[in-house]
């Protein structure tokens, strides 16, 4: 027998989803639920001494940049409906 439980992500409005899941991470993946994990982004704990790849601040500690990053610091885009994160360097 499969079990079930209700989803527990919320739409990119806030909404929680009503939905029920069999899936072990709590997300039903079905039209509607976004998947988003908090209500907002407000809900989010606070960054505490955040360090970014390539920043200025390790560029101006180590004195260089690392060599794949040409420009700004690189930035991950989180796409809940596909659980991935794609590395843009731009």
């Amino acid at each position: 027998m499969l079990e079930v439980s209700r989803c527990t992500r919320y739409s990119a409005e806030g909404v929680a989803c009503i939905n029920v899941t069999p899936m072990a991470d709590g997300w039903c993946r079905e039209p509607g639920c976004d998947g988003f994990t908090r209500p907002s982004s407000a809900e989010a704990p606070a960054l505490k001494n955040a360090k970014f790849y390539g920043s200025p601040e390790e560029v101006a500690q180590t004195g260089s940049r690392p060599a794949n990053i040409k420009g700004n610091p690189a930035t991950v885009k989180v796409w809940p409906q596909a659980g991935a994160a794609i590395l843009s360097t731009r």
